[in-house]
C-alpha cells in the first residue's frame, strides 16, 4: 500500500468520525459551526488598510533619504584638519619649564647643528 493511499484512508476515517460526532450536537451548536464554516470560506473583503501594500514604500524611501542626508551632514561638517599638524608641538613649547630665550633662537640652533654635522662629515 502506497503512502498516498494510506494518507487518503486516514483522512476518510477522520472525516467519518467527525461527521458522526457532529450529528450528535444540538441544533444551536450545529448552526454556529455552519455559520463559522461559511464565514471562513467567504472571499476576503476588497477594502484594505491604509498601511498595506504600496503605502509603505514612499515612507521607507523618505526615511532612508533622511538618514542618508543626516549622515552626509555629519560627515561633511566636521572641522577641517590643519595640514601643519595638530599643534601639539606648540603646546609642548608653551608648557615646558625651559627658558623661553632658548626657543627664541631656535632657528640659530638648528643652523648651528647643521653646520656641525656638515663639518664632521667633511672631516671624516
Amino acid at each position: 500500500m502506497s503512502e498516498e493511499q494510506q494518507d487518503r484512508e486516514f483522512i476518510d476515517a477522520v472525516r467519518r468520525d467527525l461527521d458522526r460526532t457532529a450529528e450528535g450536537l444540538d441544533a444551536g451548536i450545529q448552526s454556529r459551526l455552519t455559520q463559522a464554516r461559511y464565514a471562513a470560506l467567504e472571499p476576503k473583503s476588497t477594502s484594505r488598510a491604509w498601511f498595506s501594500g504600496w503605502s509603505w514604500k514612499p515612507a521607507t524611501a523618505l526615511a532612508a533619504t533622511a538618514c542618508l542626508a543626516l549622515a552626509l551632514s555629519f560627515t561633511l561638517n566636521h572641522a577641517p584638519v590643519s595640514e601643519k599638524g595638530t599643534g601639539l608641538e606648540d603646546m609642548e613649547v608653551l608648557t615646558a619649564n625651559d627658558q623661553l630665550e632658548l626657543y627664541e633662537d631656535l632657528e640659530f640652533y638648528a643652523w648651528l647643528a647643521e653646520e656641525e654635522s656638515a663639518e664632521s662629515y667633511e672631516k671624516g
